[in-house]
């Protein structure tokens, strides 16, 4: 394996980092601006607390600066503004990606069902296998409020609240209610 083969990944991550970095700077101003539409309906110490973390996202952005990151960006799309925009736009579908992973894989079947889809895809060569998986971790489900569930002997419903002793209160779409515990149900 040639030298440059064995960091090109490496290379790719980089890219990857500065896609985070970049949407965590739109995720922060988007907050904070609708935080400040909020006025003062908003806990008063959680503001100071986002006002602090955006600064401290400002100063990271300053030594990503330093590290020569949207520099080595701005030169690796050739000087073209165009190209430039777009990785500020995989910013933000990161943003969308992660919104919508969010919500679909809230159940062991999506979590299941967007990585299938994502593994049946043609493999382009950025990152090996082997690569990826390094980030694998173990995936641990939790229902809860709001949560949607099957049960053999019930049917479908919506976790309510989970009680003290561990079961859960569950309102049926057939309009009941019942309390399982978790191995009477299944997140759907």
């Amino acid at each position: 394996m040639a030298d440059n083969e064995k960091h090109e990944p490496l290379n790719w991550l980089v890219n990857v980092l500065h896609l985070f970095l970049q949407a965590t700077t739109v995720l922060v101003e988007d907050i904070d601006q609708q935080l400040q539409a909020q006025g003062n309906r908003f806990h008063r110490e959680k503001k100071q607390y986002i006002k602090n973390y955006t600064r401290c996202v400002e100063q990271a952005r300053y030594w990503m600066e330093k590290f020569g990151l949207d520099t080595s960006c701005w030169e690796a799309v050739g000087e073209d503004g165009r190209a430039y925009s777009n990785v500020i736009a995989d910013a933000n579908e990161l943003i969308r990606l992660v919104m919508l992973y969010v919500d679909r894989a809230h159940s062991e079947d999506g979590y299941y069902q967007i990585f299938r889809f994502l593994r049946s895809m043609p493999e382009q060569g950025l990152f090996p296998e082997r690569y990826i998986a390094r980030f694998a971790m173990h995936h641990v489900w939790i229902p809860g409020k709001g949560d949607r569930v099957h049960t053999t002997n019930h049917g479908d419903g919506v976790i309510d609240q989970k009680l003290l002793n561990g079961s859960y209160i569950i309102n049926l779409d057939s309009g009941g209610q019942t309390v399982l515990e978790e191995k009477h149900f299944k997140l759907i």
